[in-house]
């Protein structure tokens, strides 16, 4: 609300009087359309910024987790060896 306050106040008002001046009175739906698709470029801006900056994140995300996933696998790789090793060792003094 407080957005559209300010563009009534900056944006509106000259464009009335102009209309008014120019006597075309009944262009005052067409000001305010102006100003809705001005307030909707704004607004998508700010969704596209945000878009991105989520896309970013997702990217960040994506990176770290195929990190945990090398590194749970390089984790596993090393049990299981240890696990071999474990079993070559009680096979070698059990004999």
């Amino acid at each position: 609300m407080a957005m559209r306050n300010v563009l009534v106040g900056e944006f509106i008002s000259p464009l009335l009087d102009f209309f008014k001046i120019q006597g075309r009175s009944s262009s005052t739906s067409s000001v305010y359309n102006l100003v809705d698709l001005k307030r909707k470029s704004i607004e998508m801006g700010k969704l596209r910024e945000s878009l991105v900056t989520a896309q970013n994140r997702i990217t960040k995300l994506e990176e770290e987790l195929c990190k945990e996933i090398e590194a749970s696998r390089k984790y596993l790789e090393n049990g299981v060896n240890l696990s071999k090793a474990r079993e070559e060792i009680d096979s070698q003094t059990k004999k």
